[in-house]
């Protein structure tokens, strides 16, 4: 049951990295198998310790790049409110 938790988590992450069409682009940037990632869905094997922090280590990523382009849109209203 926790091994099928976890790969739930591991799909929302690669749905939030890369869309509905995942598998592909999460398995590449953790240097795995597709086949690999296919079993972590079926609960077949686990992700390492590695591989989760990997994960979230792209998410922060992503994290950071929506902040940063949030920041320059905020100081842009700004402008056009304030002139």
């Amino acid at each position: 049951m926790a091994d099928l938790m976890l790969a739930d988590l591991v799909a929302d992450a690669g749905r939030i990295l890369y869309g509905d069409h995942w598998q592909a682009p999460l398995s590449r940037a953790l240097g795995i198998s597709e086949r690999l990632m296919r079993y972590w869905m079926k609960g077949a094997d686990l992700p390492t310790h590695r591989n989760l922090a990997d994960i979230c280590t792209l998410l922060d990523q992503r994290a950071a790049q929506y902040d940063a382009i949030s920041m320059r849109l905020t100081r842009s209203r700004h402008q056009l409110i304030h002139g």
